[in-house]
């Protein structure tokens, strides 16, 4: 009978072991399925990094009263990043203005930052042939971006064309002359991105970064708006 009783007793334990075996194998593979989504979930994060790190062209204009009291358009391109813009614009009311360039960053609801303002000097005669100013702009967005306020200025979302005219056609790889040389004889630039501003032989110029026929790359010259 005691025999009985242990033959019992063990085969009962074997079968409580089993099950505790089963179980148990059954949490670690749970664990490990939840271990793998997690894991899979934080590997998403950069893609939508990479999303945020997208820079963003925005088109805007206003009407002014220009030479002979005709109507023309002051226009505007702003380049964002995060928390980060720059952007040129012009001012079709003064006939001594050529551009003004700014790059600011995020300040609560604004944008602010350094801009310079640049002429033909007043006109032709001796001297140099461009002049430059410095200034400080503040920059900020409506509620749905139709509109932006650049220093107490109101400009409209815009859809017009202009014209890239690059100092020579080298693209960089990056904003520097001394850079490596990525595309020699580069056409049809497209823009892309709107760098820092650099002075050449007497002039100012804009670092862009276009996509050419050939790839992209960082080019020196112009924006013109006209």
């Amino acid at each position: 009978m005691k025999n009985r009783v242990s033959i019992s007793i063990l085969f009962m334990s074997v079968i409580a072991c089993s099950l505790l075996t089963h179980c148990t194998n059954s949490s670690k593979k749970k664990n490990v399925s939840e271990t793998k989504k997690v894991i899979n979930k934080e590997e998403v994060v950069p893609s939508k990094e990479e999303d945020k790190l997208k820079i963003v062209l925005k088109f805007y204009s206003k009407k002014d009263v220009g030479l002979g009291d005709e109507m023309c358009d002051s226009r505007l391109i702003v380049c964002l990043k995060p928390d980060v813009c720059s952007g040129i614009y012009t001012d079709c009311s003064n006939e001594y203005s050529l551009f003004s360039y700014f790059n600011g960053e995020k300040s609560g609801e604004s944008f602010k930052g350094a801009s310079q303002y640049f002429d033909n000097c007043g006109g032709s005669g001796e001297g140099p042939e461009m002049c430059q100013f410095d200034d400080k702009f503040e920059l900020k967005f409506s509620s749905d971006s139709t509109k932006l306020t650049l220093n107490k200025v109101i400009y409209t979302l815009s859809n017009y064309s202009f014209k890239l005219t690059p100092m020579n056609t080298n693209l960089y790889e990056s904003s520097s002359i001394s850079s490596k040389v990525l595309i020699k004889n580069a056409s049809g630039l497209k823009l892309k991105e709107i760098g820092s501003i650099e002075k050449q032989g007497g002039f100012w110029y804009m670092w862009l970064k276009v996509l050419s026929n050939k790839g992209e790359g960082w080019v020196l010259g112009w924006i013109d708006l006209n």
